[in-house]
């Protein structure tokens, strides 16, 4: 049953993930932790592993819509590698507790500033 599960989990993250580009962590991160009773940073680990074959599956059907700039992306990724050295390398030395609570914290920002944009 677990495998079924898992697989309905990376089909939900990833037809969300190209959907609005949330990159799956928003989905996998929760329910690896809440729902497969996963270690917060194992969890947070194991989403980053897991959206790279979705996030190049993704950006490769995004691209043949012309949905993408190369330029920008370019310069984010360097930013983006480096951070996410940097915090697996926090997340190692972080209390599960203090994970889980930045991490929510995080979504209810985020959710709370995009429903209010105008």
């Amino acid at each position: 049953m677990q495998p079924i599960l898992l697989v309905l989990l990376g089909l939900v993250s990833g037809t969300l993930s190209g959907l609005l580009g949330i990159g799956g962590g928003i989905v996998i991160v929760p329910a690896l932790n809440q729902i497969f009773k996963v270690p917060m940073n194992v969890a947070v680990g194991t989403s980053l592993l897991i959206i790279i074959p979705a996030a190049i599956s993704g950006s490769i059907a995004h691209y043949t819509k012309g949905n993408l700039q190369l330029g920008l992306a370019v310069f984010v990724m360097v930013g983006a590698v480096a951070g996410a050295a940097i915090g697996a390398r926090i997340a190692s030395a972080v209390p599960e507790l203090w994970l889980k609570r930045a991490f929510a914290l995080l979504l209810v920002y985020v959710a709370f500033d995009m429903f209010f944009d105008r």
